[in-house]
């Protein structure tokens, strides 16, 4: 039962949805506007560099080949890492919309598809926020004009 002193606020908060590969059941929300976005997506490439290099520092066979067991669990933890940095730049549970049961270091021609939706993304954002910059910008310019006018000579000589 609803509480009736409870009202519900609406606006526009610029988020979009964004469906992946055309599958209708997968699609990320998110508003690529936010400004804190920058700064989530850099944080998060820091730390999974960071555990990047803990993966391929692990040691190979003398023969040059790798110990599966070896490998496993690094892989097993980076894949972890990856999709709690990609969910704390966007949401909980959009690295699983996004990248489903594949680790976000599978690779598709050599690249991984971790980096094949970045590429993707940053080529969707770009072009939105440009636009939204300059509807931003525009914005300012229109409240600035409002003060930037020159005060009359007579308020100027009465000191207001």
């Amino acid at each position: 039962m609803a509480d009736k002193n409870t009202r519900s606020l609406n606006f526009d908060d610029g988020v979009r949805e964004y469906t992946i590969n055309g599958d209708a059941n997968r699609k990320l929300k998110i508003n690529v506007n936010d400004i804190g976005l920058i700064d989530r997506i850099e944080k998060s490439i820091r730390m999974m560099e960071k555990e990047v290099q803990g993966v391929k520092d692990a040691e190979l066979n003398p023969d040059g080949t790798a110990d599966l067991a070896a490998y496993a669990e690094p892989v097993r933890k980076l894949n972890g890492i990856m999709r709690h940095e990609f969910d704390a730049v966007f949401y909980p549970g959009a690295s699983n919309i996004v990248f489903g049961k594949q680790n976000p270091l599978s690779t598709v021609d050599g690249i991984t598809i971790y980096e094949r939706f970045m590429k993707a993304f940053l080529d969707v954002v770009k072009p939105e926020m440009q636009k939204e910059n300059a509807k931003s910008e525009e914005h300012i310019r229109k409240y600035k004009s409002q003060y930037d006018r020159p005060m009359p000579p007579a308020q100027v000589r009465a000191g207001k």
